[in-house]
């Protein structure tokens, strides 16, 4: 049983030319070889071209409707799945196949040193990050590029480099294994491939699709009970001043802050649920006093007040109590502003 096909913008589906092509008969995409990450990411076979960004025939572009953010880096992302097999959408929760691979470009912008970008790169690629499902586990690792692009080696441990881009300068995290698991935990592995946010209309090139359409109509995905896209849940665009404010930063915090604070996440003890799905009166949050050490005199959010609200004080920190605490040197400014400007609009905690 399948999605009934109605995007909610009701634009999806209707191009002559269609937005994926079909799926490839045969696995090239194979980063591990006998449960171990190759060394080089030319030899995972998922990318026609190292310096080109080339992808393979089996690697599905997607987007994330808010994105996470990682000091500014621009992302590319792409799903592989074994042939045969296909994504399951079951009461609005995706199950997926072994074999399964995830696969994401870090870039940045902005780079002139000629050290660090000797090819003068307008988009300097910095790692390509696997995380890919085998019999018993999610199996993170990742691959950082030379300077020039032209190949990326397999990290054995984290690493950071400090790197100036846009005249800003960064302290640039490449994560190990340990670091990954601190949010890609096992009762919830997978962060951005979720329906909260695929759930919207994607610009594949040929054309645009609400992408759980877009993957129905190869059968890569599969949905019993069937549902309409308009009926599931999806977050908003946080920079979309069209949308309610309240909307758009409950979706920054969706994307930068749930996967650890959320039940069974790795700030659980928190008690904050900061999950787009979760009523404002339930996330622990508003008017609930600080319990970290020298933050204590601030409520997490104190309505109308941005300054006492310790949440919006913890992303506009320094580290070690910056949040998020792992990949992030310096501030999200829109995400801050969206924060700050959602505060201070806010009237009056809502009753639980």
């Amino acid at each position: 049983m399948g999605l009934l096909l109605l995007a909610s913008t009701g634009c999806g589906g209707n191009s002559a030319q269609p937005p994926l092509p079909q799926r490839a008969t045969e696995l090239h995409c194979q980063p591990l070889k006998d449960h171990v990450p190759v060394q080089t990411l030319e030899e995972t076979g998922c990318f026609q071209d190292i310096e080109t960004i080339t992808p393979g025939p089996d690697l599905i572009p997607y987007g994330v409707r808010s994105p996470l953010w990682t000091d500014g880096a621009d992302k590319q992302r792409w799903v592989v799945l074994p042939p045969t097999e296909t994504l399951q959408l079951t009461h609005n929760e995706i199950q997926f196949p072994r074999g399964t691979t995830l696969v994401k470009l870090f870039s940045l912008t902005g780079v002139q040193d000629n050290a660090l970008n000797p090819s003068h790169l307008e988009r300097l690629p910095m790692e390509m990050r696997f995380l890919v499902k085998t019999e018993t586990q999610w199996e993170a690792f990742t691959y950082r590029f030379s300077p020039d692009g032209s190949t990326a080696q397999l990290l054995d441990a984290s690493a950071d480099q400090e790197i100036t881009a846009h005249g800003t300068t960064l302290s640039y995290h490449f994560p190990n294994k340990s670091s990954c698991e601190t949010c890609h935990r096992n009762d919830k592995p997978v962060l951005g491939f979720e329906i909260e946010q695929l759930n919207f209309e994607y610009d594949y090139g040929p054309s645009r699709e609400n992408q759980l359409t877009a993957l129905e109509d190869i059968q890569a995905l599969v949905a019993d009970p069937p549902h309409k896209t308009n009926e599931l849940p999806s977050l908003v665009l946080p920079t979309d001043t069209k949308q309610p404010l309240e909307d758009r930063a409950r979706s920054w915090m969706h994307a930068n802050c749930s996967h650890c604070h959320r039940p069974g996440g790795w700030a659980a003890l928190s008690q904050m649920d900061l999950r787009n799905s979760v009523p404002l009166a339930d996330t622990g949050t508003c008017d609930v006093p600080m319990e970290f050490a020298g933050f204590s005199s601030l409520f997490r959010i104190t309505p109308g007040d941005p300054e006492q609200s310790g949440l919006l004080v913890r992303v506009n920190e320094m580290f070690p109590y910056r949040m998020p605490p792992i990949g992030v040197s310096i501030t999200d400014p829109n995400g801050s502003a969206l924060l700050r400007a959602w505060i201070e609009d806010l009237q009056t905690c809502p009753s639980p």
